[in-house]
């Protein structure tokens, strides 16, 4: 039987690289630095709209259920919005080196970002168990969007694969990046030899792929002849 855990990456004849998933404490200390910073915006918000009412002398009870919907919506968007644009983080998550993936270890698509999202009502009532029982720390809108919470460095930066060799598909590119995303941070010897691995299995399934092997370190080699730029 395998003795691989959940969170183990096999690709590329078997190259195994391992998932930093994010600690629960840590998720718990992003999420309550996200809702400060949200809960100041629906403060402002709030302030504005009672200002407005006194202002205009308008009394509707109308007001107050526009106000919870906005709520919700501004929730959604807050935590929407911000993973889309900083790439799978909000504040709080960047702020302790958290990222929002795919199962894979990828970047996370808009639909599965949008997903992850729709329950996280639901998720602050019932999420918890869900992150603490489980392997891979996922709560309810993880499970259904396919994402996972990873730990990053700091000094950690986006490894993105520009050239792909004709047999890759989704899950081999999610291997390679988060390879080179994490060599840095290997043993040296480790990261070169599963980087020779790797230049193996695209020589071999790949004809003519890579270019003239040279003296350049293999994880270096790797990164240049799949086009890697760090974002």
């Amino acid at each position: 039987m395998s003795d691989l855990r959940p969170e183990t990456l096999l690709g590329l004849d078997n190259v195994e690289v391992r998932l930093p998933i994010a600690p629960f404490p840590l998720r718990i200390l992003a999420s309550l630095l996200d809702y400060l910073i949200f809960g100041i915006l629906v403060t402002a918000i709030m302030v504005f709209g009672v200002w407005g009412v006194i202002s205009t002398g308008a009394r509707s009870p109308w007001f107050i259920a526009v106000f919870i919907l906005g709520y919700f919506v501004l929730e959604y968007g807050y935590f929407v919005g911000l993973e889309i644009a900083m790439g799978g983080q909000t504040p709080g998550k960047r702020v302790f080196g958290l990222r929002v993936t795919t199962r894979l270890g990828g970047q996370a698509s808009k639909g599965a970002i949008l997903v992850r999202n729709a329950f996280r009502s639901l998720d602050m009532a019932v999420g918890v168990p869900f992150m603490i029982w489980h392997p891979l720390a996922q709560r309810i809108g993880d499970r259904l969007a396919s994402t996972l919470v990873l730990e990053t460095a700091g000094h950690t930066k986006e490894a993105i694969v520009r050239r792909v060799p004709q047999h890759w598909g989704s899950k081999e590119i999610a291997v390679a990046e988060e390879f080179l995303r994490r060599s840095g941070s290997m043993e040296p010897a480790r990261a070169r030899g599963l980087a020779e691995r790797l230049l193996d299995s695209i020589g071999r399934d790949s004809p003519g792929f890579l270019g003239p092997v040279t003296e350049r370190d293999p994880v270096e080699r790797l990164r240049h002849e799949l086009g890697v730029t760090d974002a």
